[in-house]
């Protein structure tokens, strides 16, 4: 059997989701838990569903301040200290403020609406996540990892489970090879042992 070997070279957190992130020097984790102090806090974009969902529950990034939207987000430099935020723009601080503190968050609201206010569905709010992390997948979910025949990286993705139908030997090819970017441009791709990804039900079909 061979042997894998992996050298982690630095250690990043983002403690505000779609900000600049952090490099930690350690960190200790916990299985089924995700990296501690990531994605605890993320800015809302003012969508009704904010005020009509209980504090502090997870919601899709599409609900969130995030820089594939708002390029302007990509121009600010932070620093962190604790909970304290700090943010820079080409070197000028333009916001400073504890985010467990309600005039901090007032400040780093007010900031935000002056930013990208007149882009967004309501006034722009600092939200911290009661349990976990304002990650993508709402669970730490233990993915396998998988590489991606379309982009060439590698990603956690989930696998299409092997109908029993389907003989042993090709439960390899039963896998989704693409990551879910590239999946959409994958329709009708067909392996050697006549498998065809289908776009429509995320599932592989044999002829």
């Amino acid at each position: 059997m061979s042997q894998h070997s992996m050298t982690v070279e630095s250690l990043w957190h983002f403690p505000v989701k779609g900000l600049e992130g952090a490099c930690r020097d350690s960190v200790t984790l916990q299985a089924g838990r995700h990296f501690p102090d990531d994605r605890i806090f993320a800015v809302g974009n003012g969508h009704a569903r904010h005020e009509q969902s209980p504090p502090g529950i997870w919601h899709k990034k599409a609900f969130f301040l995030q820089q594939m939207q708002f390029e302007q987000l990509a121009e600010l430099t932070c620093a962190f200290d604790g909970t304290k935020l700090s943010i820079h723009h080409r070197g000028r601080c333009v916001v400073s403020g504890d985010m467990d503190s309600d005039d901090g968050v007032a400040e780093i609201d007010a900031f935000f609406a002056s930013l990208v206010g007149h882009q967004i569905p309501g006034a722009p709010h600092l939200m911290r996540v009661t349990d976990g992390s304002y990650a993508d997948t709402k669970g730490c979910v233990d993915l396998p990892w998988g590489h991606c025949l379309g982009c060439q990286l590698w990603h956690r993705h989930r696998y299409t489970p092997r109908p029993a139908a389907v003989p042993p030997e090709y439960h390899a090819e039963y896998r989704n090879p693409f990551c879910r970017e590239c999946t959409g441009r994958q329709e009708g791709t067909t392996w050697r042992c006549g498998i065809t990804y289908c776009c429509a039900c995320r599932a592989l079909r044999g002829d």
